[in-house]
């Protein structure tokens, strides 16, 4: 007996669902597995800054006494985003205060394809240096945005790689290609 189209499509239907479930399975161990060792991380960290011990510059590893922690590292991988803290305004009224969701942003940016000298977009330059304004944590703005603004502390200028997937996976022709990396330089300037 042969299976009519619809039929077929239900069992192929079925295989990307039970294919879907063991990923999901797979994401949900390994997010078990980090979880243990950000708090592993954690411990460790507490020891260092207890002992005012810090990480060998030979190791390539940056002291423990920066600004940054260990776990907050882990949580921007987690997000499959790489930030950087590239600058600070510690004398700023915000003083710490991170966007929350349904907050104005303010920002500065410029966005890059593929590498940082391939700049595609300037609110400087483009926008006749007004900065650009978005509520944060509602989708105004692509999801690797969305994610890493809640990553700010304060006046801070910050460099993220946001891979397709969190921003433009079709591509925003002819400006951004489909599939791109993009390097996005992000300065919060105020939030209201």
């Amino acid at each position: 007996m042969m299976k009519t189209s619809a039929q077929v499509n239900k069992d192929e239907i079925n295989i990307l669902r039970s294919r879907l479930k063991m990923k999901d399975d797979e994401i949900y161990e390994l997010r078990r597995q980090l979880q243990g060792l950000k708090e592993e991380l954690s411990s460790y960290e507490r020891v260092f800054h207890s002992s005012g011990s810090s990480f060998s510059s030979e190791s390539g590893v940056e002291s423990a006494s920066n600004n940054s922690s260990i776990t907050d590292e882990v949580d921007e991988f987690l997000d499959d985003l790489s930030i950087a803290t590239i600058g600070t305004d510690p004398g700023s009224e915000l003083r710490g205060r991170k966007p929350r969701k349904g907050d104005n942003v303010h920002v500065h940016y410029t966005v890059a394809v593929e590498t940082p000298d391939n700049i595609v977009m300037s609110s400087r330059e483009h926008f006749n240096g007004i900065p650009f304004r978005f509520k944060c944590g509602v989708g105004q703005v692509i999801e690797g945005w969305d994610r890493a603004i809640k990553t700010f502390k304060g006046r801070e200028r910050k460099r993220i790689t946001i891979p397709p997937h969190l921003g433009y996976i079709e591509g925003l022709p002819p400006i951004i290609p489909k599939n791109s990396a993009l390097i996005c330089e992000i300065e919060l300037l105020d939030i209201t």
